[in-house]
């Protein structure tokens, strides 16, 4: 599957720029409140026991010298969050961690990082806390810095068709519910509906059972 979502760097490198300790509570919070379908990792826990919290203190999944985001010789760029090198001490860290070895097939890390956010935002819609993909959209943008210019999360299912959203999670049912698609997201593949209204009625998107906004 092509034309997969830009974002100005990868995950990991996203948890230095936001926190670690941030992503470890956070993530703590998400557990408890839908176990089922977050699994915690306990590579970020290690690394915030370390006190490796990320960019403000010059260290996290990489290293940043003098270039952390907070004190005398730090600064507020976020462009220092990716100038960071992979250090030995993680690489150990990695390797003590690891759940097993084992190839992945061109793309397939890509999808499973993205597909599981994708649905989570399909639930969303579902669940009406929101009532346009718009929302999402624009709040990926501002949150993770997906570019305007791709559309956002959902536009970019839409752009590749539900379908094949659809027929891309098969190989990931073994990993459990949080690769399980929600029952809208099945009506709107079937019906070959997307997110959005591309009728020219509506400029919102307007899934089955939500409003236009």
């Amino acid at each position: 599957m092509s034309c997969v979502p830009f974002l100005p760097s990868g995950p990991l490198r996203q948890f230095d720029l936001y926190g670690i300790d941030i992503a470890v509570r956070t993530g703590t919070l998400l557990a408890a409140a839908y176990p089922d379908r977050v699994v915690l990792h306990d590579l970020p826990a290690a690394l915030y026991s370390m006190g490796r919290l990320g960019c403000k203190t010059g260290a996290g999944f990489f290293s940043y010298g003098a270039r952390s985001i907070h004190g005398r010789q730090g600064t507020s760029e976020p462009g220092d969050a990716y100038a960071g090198t992979l250090d030995p001490e993680v690489r150990r860290l990695i390797g003590e961690h690891a759940r097993g070895r084992r190839s992945f097939l061109p793309g397939e890390l890509t999808l499973r990082l993205f597909l599981p956010m994708l649905l989570e935002a399909a639930r969303v819609l579902e669940e009406r806390i929101v009532d346009d993909a718009a929302a999402i959209d624009e709040a990926l943008a501002g949150g993770l810095g997906f570019l305007p210019i791709e559309g956002g999360l959902l536009r970019w299912a839409d752009a590749v068709g539900l379908d094949r959203i659809l027929e891309s999670l098969k190989p990931f049912t073994s990993l459990g519910r949080r690769y399980e698609p929600p029952p809208q997201l099945i009506e709107l593949a079937r019906t070959r509906r997307g997110f959005y209204d591309y009728s020219g009625n509506s400029s919102a998107a307007a899934p089955q059972g939500t409003r236009a906004a």
